[in-house]
């Protein structure tokens, strides 16, 4: 690697050097998963580790276990027991529309009960709180009486 720039290239040493060089750090790691792995760090692994667990032992989400849906265009591995263990029993096929309903519970952030008589769709998919608007638009006509037209 004598060669400088941009336009560089490997002599033939070079590469047999490094290949020999690569087998011997490496070897000790080929085929090692799960428990023979040097980086295993079982239940104390992050996020996406763990889904990625899932995938590979449970396989891709493919149906809503919430709604029976089959025709969704994605579906996700939804932790249900708040622990990530690497259960089947704490763990269910969602749907997005499914997962997000059970993620954010049946309340607004501001804490208003999302019911039936409650949420309206906007654009057909997304739930907003009736009462949320209602607020927001009482300070918006107060704000408009006022002479002041911006929303706070």
């Amino acid at each position: 690697m004598t060669n400088k720039g941009k336009n560089w290239s490997w002599t033939e040493e070079q590469k047999i050097n490094f290949k020999e060089t690569l087998k011997k750090t490496i070897h000790h790691l080929k085929g090692k998963i799960g428990l023979d792995a040097n980086a295993y760090k079982g239940e104390l692994s992050g996020y996406d580790a763990k889904h990625s667990w899932n995938i590979r032992n449970w396989g891709i989400a493919t149906k809503c276990e919430e709604c029976g849906d089959t025709k969704c265009k994605k579906y996700d591995w939804a932790n249900i027991s708040g622990e990530y263990k690497r259960k089947r029993s704490g763990w269910k096929q969602l749907c997005r529309s499914c997962h997000t309903k059970f993620d954010k519970g049946n309340v607004c952030k501001n804490g208003h009960k999302l019911t039936p008589d409650n949420v309206y769709l906007y654009l057909g998919t997304q739930r907003h709180c009736r009462e949320c608007n209602r607020i927001r638009m009482s300070k918006y006509r107060t704000n408009l009486l006022k002479g002041d037209n911006e929303i706070s």
